[in-house]
């Protein structure tokens, strides 16, 4: 055994072991001279021997050991036995105790009931007693003790306290007593002490305010509670709360930390403390505030009345915004709000008349001053005159002059002055901002759209009409006639430009201010309507400007050919060896054209400004890396180049490459230049906007694709009939459908080769998937829609829906219909969905328990294999709207979990919302729909699913269209297709 230290090692090798065992064995020789195999053979016998030893060793120690474990569990077991009768003798003597407890406990109720019924009665008694003998005291009472009595003395505070419950209680008996001459000294004298100790509660109550003894307070505050000067109690110490207070210039600083001090106070003392610190702000409001609005408001000055009300109820609102964040103040902002209105309300009924009446003066003077600073002197102009219509037909014309002739109008020179001012235009649109925006805050909801139409139309009043307008009626005016004998001096292009800054700026502030206060009122048609109707009248008095300017210079044009080029010069004398390189009259004309040219394109052009923006636009859109954003720029970059390109060369530029392939209808529209202006003069909006935009310009508007009118093919080109006859297409697994919207009859025409080419040159990308609702629709208007390329159908209703699926005339003539459930699923129809044929996507999951549910009901039921799943969308509520289904869009990502790993009969395949029923897409990206695709991504990102395996169900008649543009995948269309149920 001389190996049993090698056997015991911690990391044995067997084949280690042999191979040590025959090296010993033969010494280290294994060569074949000194090789034996008998000796090798011995060793191993012995070594095998040695080793059955170690092991016959072994097995009795363990056997031995195990004996030993098996005796020690034997009595660990009796030792658990012992203990377990000791645990169950413990607990029915525990039992036993508890019974016993609940006898004793009953017993003792027993006897305290007992007790009670005696005692109280008994209390009842002595405090019967002890009224009545102070009453009878009181009744004794004569008239001459009745009038001395003028004070009480009190000894301690104890006895206040009895003497105050005394009191209160025979005062409420004194009431109920008849009037009888026998009890009126009685009841006189009762009142008179009533009154006396209420006093001398409030003054201990006051003095332990004073001292801020809380315990006292609470004390009296509780016994004065039963009396009636219990507001008295809560009106000192309001009164005392402010004492010390509002030093400052500006009260409202210190009124949020005073209401946070005495909150604490008033829910230690006060039995009722919520309508105590109602009571607190109500005072500091209608007390303090109001006193100090008063103070500061002058009606007098309407700029400080205006100024003062604006500041003053900003700060009013700011206050009531920060005590209605402190909750524990028991404030909602509706009730400080109702407060605040009542303090403002006299100054804010008067408010809208000296806003405008403040902002026609402030305008009205800053236009005088600036004319008086030019020294001119404002005038009536009576416009549209005989001469100015006949010259404006004929003056280009015909070479007709009929400036001599006597219709009473003469052209007037302003020695180059335009009358227009950025400066005062700025002023203006300065003091009409600041007026919007106490508008916003001032007016009331209900009056601020025709608050803000005021003062708009103030503001176009004063700068439009009173200053660009009569600006470009003096520029008109000053233009020089067509027979002119002198150079005309023409400044009418600068009244062009300034107009037009001022124009922009006008538009700017419309847009920012006036527009989001009337966007979802009536007003907001009215207030377009004027605004378009003073931007065309300059814009026709701007174009009069410009022909008469045209039309002035080529006059002079003409007088200086007609009166400076000798025919001589152009036959030079004989022997004259220099010939000069231009006539004197071509040297005038070049620098009068040139003079003009360089004039105009001062004033007017702005093509050079317009291409730099698209090419920065341009480098912006390159970074996306999407081939179709940068193609669409790069054909906008050369359509803003054909606004500089001179007039001969436009056919050869428009025929270049990157516009070969646009419709030339487009390139040759006077629209095609109005586009690329308001396209570039929006570029402040956000960028999904400014897309939209681009893929309107270009054809690919979705609204162009899904309402069509009847179309078919005429002479190679494609053209519109038939406007009554209203249509919706689609694509739906690659291939366009359309279907009729009116609902009299369902038969549907259509040209699908039409369409199809139609669309495809429209545009490239993929359609989202079309989901016909035929909710209340007969079988037949389904089968009349699936004979025309209809698929896919949506149902509300669990039991309308097995209805048509299992109808025989459905499952004959539509053998591949695809039934979408997108209504509510009621738990008790549950069970319903398994024997629904065709069943495609079930797109209402709203819940954990819906899921887990409809998962157990198809592994209960259903008879297809485990590994055939049911598509299922996640309904998410984005508008949180609480009579809409839907999960919290919190909880999306949890339920989309669940399903995933939990639910073995379910696919998920996508995501489903309804938008907000009252929501308006002409103003503006719904929410709801931004929200899903927000919530699509992150799903996305966290579970690690491709995008584009998620389906987006989104959009419905109303608004699919905005919809598409957002990314939906599945729109849900019924009354557009199949007309009103």
């Amino acid at each position: 055994m001389t190996f049993l230290a090698e056997l015991e090692q911690e990391l044995f090798d067997g084949e280690e072991f042999i191979e040590r065992l025959a090296w010993r064995a033969t010494n280290g020789k294994f060569d074949e001279e000194s090789y034996d195999v008998d000796l090798i053979s011995e060793a191993f016998e012995n070594a095998i021997k040695d080793l059955k030893a170690i092991y016959d060793t072994n097995q009795k120690k363990c056997e031995r050991i195990e004996m030993i474990c098996r005796e020690e569990e034997k009595g660990h077991w009796m030792k658990v036995t012992e203990l377990q009768q000791k645990c169950k003798d413990s607990l029915s003597t525990f039992e036993k105790l508890d019974k016993r407890l609940d006898i004793v406990a009953d017993k003792v109720v027993y006897l305290g009931e007992q007790l009670e019924s005696v005692n109280t009665p008994r209390t009842r008694a002595v405090e019967a007693q002890t009224l009545m003998k102070h009453f009878a005291h009181y009744l004794e009472t004569s008239v001459e003790t009745l009038n001395s009595f003028d004070e009480i003395v009190i000894e301690n505070i104890n006895q206040l306290y009895e003497e105050a419950d005394i009191i209160q209680k025979l005062y409420l008996i004194s009431q109920e007593l008849p009037n009888n001459p026998r009890f009126n000294l009685a009841k006189e004298f009762i009142s008179k002490k009533y009154n006396l100790i209420e006093k001398h509660l409030i003054e201990e109550f006051s003095s332990a305010h004073k001292n801020d003894d809380r315990a006292k307070m609470k004390k009296i505050a509780a016994i004065l509670s039963h009396f009636k000067g219990y507001s008295q109690c809560i009106d000192v110490f309001i009164e005392q709360s402010q004492m010390g207070m509002f030093l400052s210039d500006n009260i409202f600083t210190d009124i949020v930390p005073l209401c946070v001090k005495n909150q604490k106070t008033i829910k230690e003392v006060f039995i009722n403390p919520d309508q105590v610190m109602s009571k607190f702000i109500l005072n500091l409001f209608h007390g303090k505030i109001q006193e100090y609005i008063h103070s500061r408001i002058n009606g007098n000055d309407s700029r400080e009345f205006l100024n003062e009300l604006f500041n003053l109820f900003t700060k009013t609102n700011k206050l009531i915004d920060q005590i209605a964040k402190l909750k524990y103040l028991c404030c909602d902002y509706a009730f400080l709000n109702k407060i605040s209105r009542n303090i403002f309300n006299n100054y804010l009924d008067m408010y809208i008349e000296k806003e405008t009446s403040y902002l026609q003066e402030k305008c009205s003077n800053l236009l005088q001053s600036y004319y008086d600073l030019k020294n001119h002197q404002k005038r009536t102009i009576q416009s549209g005159g005989f001469q100015e219509l006949i010259q404006s037909k004929i003056g280009r014309t015909i070479d007709i002059n009929i400036g001599n002739l006597n219709i009473n109008m003469s052209n007037q020179d302003y020695s180059g002055e335009t009358f227009l001012s950025e400066e005062i235009a700025i002023s203006i649109l300065q003091e009409s901002k600041m007026s919007l925006q106490r508008c916003s805050l001032l007016s009331k909801p209900q009056d601020l759209a025709n608050n803000a139409m005021l003062i708009y139309e103030i503001e176009l009043q004063n700068l439009c009409i009173e200053h660009i307008d009569y600006a470009i009626e003096l520029g008109l005016q000053s233009i020089p006639a067509t027979d002119q004998k002198s150079q005309p001096e023409i400044h009418f292009f600068e009244i062009i430009r300034q107009s037009n800054e001022i124009c922009h700026l006008n538009e700017k502030q419309f847009s920012n201010w006036v527009q989001p206060m009337i966007s979802s009122t009536t007003k907001y048609s009215e207030c377009l309507k004027r605004k378009r109707e003073v931007t065309q009248q300059m814009e026709t008095k701007l174009n009069q400007g410009l022909e008469k300017s045209i039309a002035s210079i080529i006059s002079w044009i003409k007088y200086l050919l007609q009166t400076e080029q000798k025919k001589n010069e152009f036959k030079p004398e004989q022997g004259t060896d220099f010939i000069p390189t231009s006539t004197t009259a071509c040297n005038k004309v070049v620098k009068f054209i040139n003079y003009y040219h360089e004039k105009i394109g001062k004033c007017l052009d702005g093509a050079m400004v317009v291409i730099c923006d698209v090419k920065e636009y341009r480098n912006c859109i390159d970074t996306f890396k999407i081939p179709l954003l940068s193609n669409l720029f790069n054909i906008l970059h050369a359509l803003c180049n054909l606004l500089i390109v001179v007039p001969e060369n436009l056919k050869q530029v428009s025929n270049g490459d990157q516009l070969v392939g646009l419709d030339k209808n487009v390139i040759q529209n006077d629209n095609a230049a109005i586009f690329i202006i308001i396209f570039l003069s929006h570029f402040e909006m956000k960028f999904i906007i400014l897309l939209h935009a681009i893929f309107f310009f270009f054809g690919i508007q979705i609204s162009n694709i899904f309402s069509l009118q009847n179309v078919h093919k005429s002479n190679g080109k494609f053209r519109g009939d038939r406007p009554q006859s209203k249509f919706v297409a689609v694509q739906n697994k690659g291939n366009f459908r359309i279907y009729s919207k009116r609902k009299e009859n369902c038969k549907i025409h259509l040209d699908f080769e039409n369409i199809l080419n139609l669309i495809s040159e429209s545009i490239k990308q993929k359609c989202p998937e079309l989901i016909a609702v035929s909710k209340l629709k007969s079988k037949y208007h389904i089968i009349e829609a699936y004979k025309h390329g209809q698929r896919d159908f949506g149902e509300n209703y669990i039991q309308e829906l097995c209805e048509k699926a299992n109808d025989s005339e459905i499952l004959e003539q539509c053998p591949s219909i695809k039934w979408h459930l997108i209504g509510h699923i009621q738990s008790n129809k549950i069970n319903k969905l398994h024997s629904i044929k065709n069943l495609h996507l079930i797109q209402t999951i709203d819940s954990l328990k819906l899921a887990e549910n409809l998962n157990a009901s198809i592994n209960r039921n259903s008879t297809k294999p485990n590994d055939d799943k049911i598509n299922v969308l996640v309904q998410v509520n984005t508008s949180g709207e609480k009579e809409k289904s839907g999960i919290n869009p919190d909880d999306a990502d949890a339920l989309v979990q669940f399903i995933t790993d939990k639910c073995n009969r379910l696919k998920f395949s996508g995501l489903m919302t309804i938008g907000a029923y009252d929501f308006d897409t002409s103003q503006g990206l719904n929410p709801d729909f931004l929200k899903l695709i927000e919530i699509r991504d992150r799903i996305s990102n966290s579970m690690k699913i491709p995008m584009n395996e998620i389906e987006i169900s989104m959009g419905m008649s109303s608004d699919f269209e905005q919809a598409i543009t957002l990314g939906s995948t599945m729109v849900r269309v019924g009354r557009a297709i199949f007309g009103s149920r």
